[in-house]
């Protein structure tokens, strides 16, 4: 049986536990926690933002001359695609004022330091001790932008 080229979580072999409160979404870095949504509907909304992350990854690595497979370029939207609907997800079942937030990216979101911080982690994972092109690439930074990214993140962390 093919996969269907649109079903990013199946081609990256993530997987989708259901329990009777909440969803388990299982891939290559880890797994995240869906509570109040339906499987099926979280497997639509996740595809659907890969579909824009991977995109905007694949014109960002391009206008780079970093090689980066295009399976790299979908495992790293899907670190922050994965991240960023869990925190939206979280959001709609903690605070009232989120409950109708929608389930999905917006353009900034792929731009943001969550999802900096995302292809930051995955290029390290992935890359090793030569993970700062790819991690620049991701990101649309230069190799010294995101030098000083990192050395502001690292204070934040360290602080």
């Amino acid at each position: 049986m093919a996969i269907d080229p649109t079903d990013y979580l199946a081609r990256l072999g993530v997987t989708i536990d259901v329990t009777p409160t909440h969803c388990m979404v299982a891939h290559g870095a880890g797994s995240a926690m869906f509570p109040g949504i339906a499987p099926d509907t979280l497997r639509d909304k996740l595809n659907d933002a890969m579909h824009d992350a991977v995109i905007h990854y694949d014109a960002t690595v391009a206008r780079t001359d970093v090689q980066i497979s295009r399976t790299q370029i979908e495992e790293a939207a899907l670190a922050v695609v994965i991240s960023t609907l869990y925190v939206y997800n979280q959001w709609r079942q903690i605070h009232a004022e989120h409950r109708d937030h929608p389930l999905r990216l917006a353009p900034s979101d792929l731009t943001s330091v969550q999802a900096h911080d995302q292809c930051w982690f995955y290029c390290q994972r992935v890359f090793g001790k030569r993970y700062l092109p790819y991690a620049a690439a991701l990101t649309g930074m230069s190799h010294d932008a995101f030098q000083q990214y990192e050395q502001g993140r690292r204070r934040h962390f360290d602080r």
